[in-house]
């Protein structure tokens, strides 16, 4: 609300309602700086009002109730209080939630809780007498833990092909249609900055052949053709007696027809799961960036595979 609010609503909102919600964005962050001065509260109690109005001529009177009203007092208890990091709730809010857990007898809510703290505060002393090697409740690493493994391969690649991260679940034979095989191709190529010199020269050879092309119809050959003439270009290259890396020699072939889906990817203390699971609160997004470098796109994870026996593609 404090930062990205103002940002997403820019261009979908009316300049007068846009400005009404950037402002009350930026008192929150002003409040919850970390440090403040009596300047900046005395300015923060003259904005509050204005702001207050704004939004009193955007919603109706329904909207006001007493938790809106509330914020007209919060620059007075900044100034007497200090920044509101010190009095924060959270920290005790979860503490009470953790506490409520160990509730097993309802009649006895207070001794229950005593009772669990004490079996808390033995098994966590008595976990430094344990080996390492142990692992306890505490030690024990998170469910997503993706174990640091990085991908290896039998001869070097880039730094791309490289990502930290663990498969999970069991593995499928899939087989990839004509067309499936082509886009995975073309994506990691036309992904791939190692490869970045030899799509300017697909590139220019294309504007020079179809010099009236659009930069439109330009980027719909490349995605179409980039991926056989690559492989074009290194066989006759190699035929010259030029040479070309061994993981581009490998790439150019294509992924095999017969490849390991696997439903789930571990990376970062995140759990990637595809769509087709159909299982609640998983994490679908994703990530990608653009084949033309500028933007990023956010989509679905469809699945996980082995490109080229044992190469990990998304």
């Amino acid at each position: 609300m404090q930062r990205l609010l103002p940002f997403a609503f820019k261009e979908l909102l009316p300049r007068n309602v846009h400005e009404a919600i950037a402002g009350i964005s930026a008192f929150f962050r002003d409040l919850c700086a970390r440090s403040v001065t009596l300047e900046g509260i005395e300015n923060l109690k003259t904005n509050i009002a204005m702001i207050q109005c704004n939004l009193e001529k955007i919603f109706p009177p329904s909207f006001f109730d007493v938790m809106e009203h509330l914020v007209i007092h919060l620059a007075r208890e900044l100034e007497l209080g200090g920044p509101v990091q010190y009095r924060w709730m959270y920290l005790y809010e979860r503490y009470m939630f953790h506490l409520k857990k160990m509730v097993e007898n309802l009649s006895r809510v207070e001794g229950s809780i005593v009772a669990q703290m004490i079996n808390e505060e033995i098994s966590n002393f008595a976990e430094y007498y344990f080996p390492a090697e142990v692992q306890t409740k505490n030690r024990r690493p998170a469910r997503h833990d993706d174990r640091g493994e990085r991908a290896t391969y039998h001869v070097t690649v880039p730094d791309i092909f490289t990502d930290v991260g663990r498969l999970s679940g069991k593995s499928k034979d899939r087989r990839l249609t004509e067309q499936e095989r082509s886009h995975l191709q073309t994506y990691l190529l036309t992904n791939c900055e190692d490869v970045l010199q030899y799509e300017r020269i697909f590139m220019a050879e294309k504007r020079f052949e179809y010099r009236y092309a659009t930069e439109a119809e330009l980027e719909e050959m490349k995605q179409r053709e980039f991926a056989g003439w690559m492989f074009t270009y290194v066989s006759a290259g190699l035929a010259r007696g030029e040479t070309f890396d061994d993981w581009i020699r490998e790439m150019v072939v294509g992924p095999n027809y017969v490849v390991k889906s696997y439903p789930r990817f571990c990376t970062r203390g995140y759990a990637f799961t595809t769509e087709k699971t159909k299982r609640s609160r998983t994490i679908h997004g994703l990530l990608l960036p653009d084949s033309t470098r500028e933007a990023e796109f956010r989509g679905v994870l469809s699945w996980k595979t082995h490109y080229n026996q044992s190469h990990p593609v998304t």
